[in-house]
């Protein structure tokens, strides 16, 4: 029986222990655990408000700097408010309508009960949010406060600030001026404006705050939408057998083992050309995925023109939402390249809130996992101790006549037998890495 079908059944027989009572404390124990992280990102954001509410550094300017002496708009193309709904509203419904509708998609045995169904559904819209929170709250939370240490003039800020020229020398901070060049540099307190709000967010330019949030938000709905419809790159699996010639198996090197099912034609078809593996997505499909990269390529877009911010203000945003975005993914899904569209499970009630040093990640050894290694290391050893065998009968015949009739085992034969078993077992342990990620599995 197939090792990978082997593996999924027992997990999937395994999910009545699992939700039996005695572990339904720990079942709480992970919910305060995962609430908690949700409580943590509401105190981030709150902090990032009171922030963007201080009075910022005010850095120097100069009079004559035509980079700031642009006329500030009545109104944004993009108001901030309008690129939140779009960066965090918009990108939540979607992940929610996703998820309900697509998952866990078509690899769903049909007598699968629909409350495990349902529970699937449910982790992989917790985890779809929680990514998207932690991208945009982390980024909003660091933009805001660049924002105020830094101080840097938006391009309108002199139309914002009114300076008073006339008694420009009052508040003059450094520079030197001469009939050629007025290189005279002045405090912000040269400004009259009247309006204390207005005059602040003149002197927030860097980073991008429109720029950054659009980007933590729909670049991650990118990322979660080209996983979730396997919009990638072909790519082959590293588990599946392929040669490089347009015809492998009809080539003449090959020749068929005896537990191979080649035909009366020579054709083997286990074995496959590298281009028969893979093929790229519907262009449909990789439309829809581009469309929330594109509305926030747009958002950045309107910034230049707008002019409050310069480029480097817009494209230094732009890289911190992403790697937000990117971060914030991966945190909580697997490759998109090979992990079939699926998020990581959750926690283990022993790592809930902590794991500490010495243990690899917060997936302790539940139950779930013995029984599951069980079965592989049940038919792993089954494997491997006939293999043995095998490679004792055959390495017998190694044995060559020494002086006197004394025999000795051939020892290039034993590098021989023991290369050809770790090959083969590491070749094994790649395919059992890849069992969860393309096939399903009931429990989280």
């Amino acid at each position: 029986m197939d090792l990978t079908f082997l593996l999924a059944m027992s997990s999937y027989h395994k999910m009545p222990d699992i939700i039996s009572t005695s572990n339904m404390h720990f079942s709480v124990k992970l919910l305060i655990s995962y609430a908690f992280d949700w409580v943590v990102l509401i105190i981030a954001l709150v902090v990032s408000v009171v922030v963007g509410n201080l009075t910022p550094n005010k850095r120097d300017f100069s009079l004559v700097n035509p980079y700031i002496s642009h006329v500030a708009h009545q109104c944004d193309t993009i108001s901030i408010g309008l690129a939140a709904i779009l960066s965090l509203v918009v990108p939540a419904v979607i992940i929610a309508g996703v998820v309900l509708v697509f998952v866990p998609g078509g690899t769903v045995p049909n007598n699968t009960p629909s409350s495990l169904i349902w529970r699937r559904k449910i982790w992989e819209l917790h985890v779809g949010l929680l990514g998207l929170a932690l991208s945009f709250v982390s980024v909003f939370f660091f933009v805001q406060c660049m924002k105020n240490l830094l101080g840097k003039p938006r391009p309108n800020m002199l139309s914002r600030c009114e300076p008073d020229v006339a008694n420009a020398m009052k508040y003059l901070a450094a520079g030197y001026a001469n009939s050629l060049a007025d290189g005279r540099i002045y405090s912000a307190d040269i400004c009259q404006q009247r309006d204390s709000a207005k005059l602040n967010e003149g002197f927030r330019a860097f980073p991008s705050g429109h720029s950054s949030i659009s980007a933590a938000g729909l670049v991650y709905l990118t990322l979660f939408l080209a996983s979730k419809l396997a919009v990638n790159i072909p790519f082959v699996p590293p588990s599946m057998k392929w040669r490089h010639e347009a015809f492998p198996s009809r080539s003449g090197e090959y020749e068929p083992s005896a537990s191979s099912s080649a035909t009366d034609n020579g054709r083997d078809p286990e074995i496959q050309s590298q281009r028969r593996q893979a093929a790229g997505a519907p262009l449909y499909l990789l439309v829809l995925v581009i469309v929330p990269f594109a509305l926030a390529v747009y958002i950045n877009c309107s910034r230049w023109f707008d002019y409050q911010h310069d480029g480097f203000d817009i494209i230094f945003a732009f890289l911190m939402g992403t790697v937000a975005a990117y971060y914030s993914f991966r945190f909580y899904h697997l490759p998109i390249a090979g992990g079939a569209g699926w998020a990581w499970r959750p926690r283990t009630h022993d790592r809930a809130f902590w794991a500490g040093v010495g243990k690899l990640g917060y997936v302790g050894n539940t139950g779930e996992n013995h029984h599951a290694a069980g079965a592989v290391a049940d038919r792993t050893h089954s494997h491997w101790s006939s293999r043995d065998q095998s490679n004792s009968r055959e390495y017998q015949g190694d044995d060559i006549e020494l002086h006197g009739g004394l025999k000795r085992q051939d020892a290039l034969g034993r590098v021989i037998g023991s290369f050809r078993n770790f090959t083969g077992k590491f070749a094994i342990s790649k395919q059992l890495s890849s069992v969860y990620i393309t096939k399903w599995s009931p429990s989280l």
